[in-house]
């Protein structure tokens, strides 16, 4: 993978790039399948 140094002075996408840098916050998510079952405590079943 090859990286190109921008000037942010100078690039065109200061603006947006600056907006979601500093002002929104950035998270990444995901969901798995995860088996727990061996940590979780069994309980009696009442009948």
């Amino acid at each position: 993978m090859i990286f190109n140094k921008l000037d942010i002075q100078t690039w065109n996408r200061k603006e947006s790039y600056l907006h979601y840098f500093n002002d929104v916050p950035c998270t990444y998510s995901m969901t798995i399948n995860l088996d727990i079952s061996k940590f979780v405590k069994k309980s009696k079943r009442i009948t």
